[in-house]
């Protein structure tokens, strides 16, 4: 057991997800979003696209989830 709120993983974790999140988007724009212009009217984006998305929400369920987790603590 942690001696300190801010040291419990629900506090702690959201962070680290942010963070991930941040790292997340800027890749993003700095990759796939540069060439959005070649993507053309396809319907679906490339697959670094959608994976870019998939992380995002994933990474930001899981600051969610951290949250609504830290009234346990």
């Amino acid at each position: 057991m942690s001696t300190t709120i801010a040291e419990d993983a629900p506090v702690a974790s959201p962070r680290y997800l942010r963070a991930a999140a941040g790292l997340n988007v800027a890749l993003f724009h700095l990759g796939v979003y540069r060439r959005v212009e070649a993507w053309g009217d396809d319907r679906r984006p490339p697959p670094a696209a959608r994976a870019a998305g998939a992380v995002s929400l994933v990474v930001w369920t899981g600051v969610v989830a951290c949250g609504r987790l830290i009234a346990y603590t």
